[in-house]
């Protein structure tokens, strides 16, 4: 302390002095921040108890009592709009703070409560989609901001879109809200790990950090939530959409890349028989197997100069010319590289596939029905 002094007076400690204002004022923000989290947190962990214990008792006794007996709701109006408002404000600092981001209330509330959350239609609705937006702008930072993508906290975002998607699958109408579609977007480009064509429109001339492979778990939820997305909204939301609209989706490293990480999973989803997963669409299969069809007919050339040449049609109206140059995304440019051998096994087990999902699609709308051995085999 005495040195510290004999410093400053001397003027030689000003840079010390500097530095120890600024630790002092981290401090304070650090501890204004904890103030500022921890009751909200503690809040809605206690919100997350009861309607986690109470939600079922109260079905349990809709059932037993008498039509003439009123059930109590959880939460009136005004509770769920306060606790949106709490949420909706953490998950503003979460962008920044790694430690709001973790928080268990929000965890919690977003897989445990959100989803049970009855009463008014309009309030309970409001409440979602005000959550919603603002997850859907996190996400967009996540992706657009190289600064923030560097140390994603995976696991808490996994958890939230886990809520989300449980909230859709109790109330498929919050699917008809432009910012789930918006999210399923973003979540999209960060499994296959690229950025929006408008963030990079704009920072064409800016240095870009390549963005972070996203764990398992994460790829795993982002396809459940999309699958379901897609099969609330039909027409609305199809795989070609979430590819980009054409059958070529780019290079050959960019074609395995999508057709492993988005286009597979998502037909074993759609195609797993299970009672409560979504069913694919016919356009989603047709899409698919085009996909597939298209890099499974297509040879490598014998001299480098050349371009891949497709050698056989499958659709007359594919929009994919028999030269098949693939085109750079964002670059507008082509690319003649060769198909290596891993994009032909992915094709290929992408186009059995998508028979398996074409022959479930025909079943479930009656169109086919498996008389025939051989084709049921």
């Amino acid at each position: 302390m005495r040195k510290t002094i004999v410093l400053a007076v001397s003027g030689r400690g000003r840079p010390f002095l500097e530095r120890l204002r600024a630790q002092e004022e981290k401090d304070e923000v650090l501890q204004a921040l904890d103030e500022y989290r921890k009751p909200r947190d503690a809040l809605l962990i206690l919100v997350s108890d009861y309607v986690k214990i109470c939600a079922p008792r109260l079905e349990e006794l809709g059932e037993a009592l008498p039509a003439r007996h009123t059930i109590p709701e959880l939460l009136d109006s005004i509770s769920v709009n306060t606790l949106a408002q709490i949420v909706f404000s953490l998950l503003k600092l979460a962008v920044y703070d790694q430690v709001t981001l973790a928080c268990l209330g929000i965890k919690r509330y977003m897989t445990e409560a959100l989803p049970l959350l009855k009463g008014s239609p309009e309030a309970t609705e409001a409440a979602i989609l005000l959550i919603l937006k603002r997850v859907n702008k996190m996400f967009e930072k996540f992706v657009n901001k190289p600064d923030l993508s560097r140390c994603i906290d995976w696991k808490s975002l996994e958890i939230y879109l886990k809520g989300l998607y449980l909230t859709l699958c109790k109330r498929p109408s919050i699917a008809l809200s432009p910012y789930l579609k918006s999210l399923v977007k973003m979540c999209v480009s960060l499994v296959i790990q690229e950025r929006a064509a408008a963030a990079v429109s704009v920072a064409a001339n800016l240095p870009f950090a390549p963005m972070l492979s996203p764990p398992q778990f994460f790829a795993d939820t982002v396809i459940k939530f999309s699958s379901r997305l897609m099969h609330v909204l039909k027409d609305q939301c199809s795989l070609k959409e979430l590819c980009g609209n054409l059958v070529n989706v780019g290079s050959p490293a960019r074609t395995e890349k999508i057709f492993v990480r988005l286009v597979l999973p998502t037909c074993i989803r759609l195609g797993s028989g299970r009672s409560d997963a979504p069913k694919a669409s016919f356009d989603d299969v047709c899409f698919a197997l085009s996909s597939f069809l298209v890099t499974v007919t297509t040879k490598n050339p014998e001299s480098p100069s050349q371009t891949p040449i497709r050698l056989s049609f499958v659709e007359e109206s594919l929009d994919v010319p028999r030269s098949l140059a693939f085109v750079v995304p964002h670059e507008g440019r082509t690319s003649m590289e060769e198909i290596p051998d891993s994009l032909y096994c992915a094709a290929y087990l992408g186009k059995r596939r998508g028979e398996c999902l074409s022959l479930l699609a025909l079943r479930e709308a009656n169109i086919f029905h498996p008389v025939d051995d051989k084709l049921q085999k």
